[in-house]
């Protein structure tokens, strides 16, 4: 009976010092979150970030359409040259609608280097709906 009791307290003080472990390394993991965190929050307060990365938005008939030759741009678009353009001009209207409403800003949307250009929209939305994925247009287009 003695041995039983013993036994009995060996195994709650186990179970115990177990609890008081499992608290500790959780506190501590919270504890390291809460630093990490908060160095990170210091970090960007004082500037330490990358450079802005400057992108140079590309001409669709000389930097994306030349380069892919009349037979590629066919297999990327399912369409000719020509035919993309009819579409963009049967959609020109309502896509300067949709993307540069007039209740923007003051600066004219055709000189804006920063303005991704309706062309160029719709070039990525019709490589996309052809069968291409997302991270490849993200390199080619803009």
């Amino acid at each position: 009976k003695k041995a039983k009791r013993k036994h009995e307290r060996q195994r709650r003080r186990r179970t115990i010092q177990e609890m008081d472990d499992i608290q500790y390394s959780s506190f501590l993991s919270l504890y390291l979150c809460m630093i990490s965190a908060l160095f990170f929050m210091f970090l960007s307060t004082i500037g330490l970030r990358g450079p802005d990365i400057h992108r140079v938005r590309k001409d669709i008939e000389k930097d994306i359409f030349v380069p892919l030759g009349p037979y590629y741009l066919r297999r990327s678009y399912r369409m000719h040259k020509e035919s993309f353009y009819a579409l963009h001009e049967i959609l020109r209207v309502h896509l300067e609608e949709h993307f540069f409403p007039k209740r923007g800003g003051k600066r004219p949307v055709k000189s804006n280097p920063y303005v991704i250009s309706t062309e160029i929209r719709l070039s990525i939305a019709l490589r996309y709906f052809a069968g291409a994925s997302p991270y490849d247009k993200r390199d080619a287009e803009f």
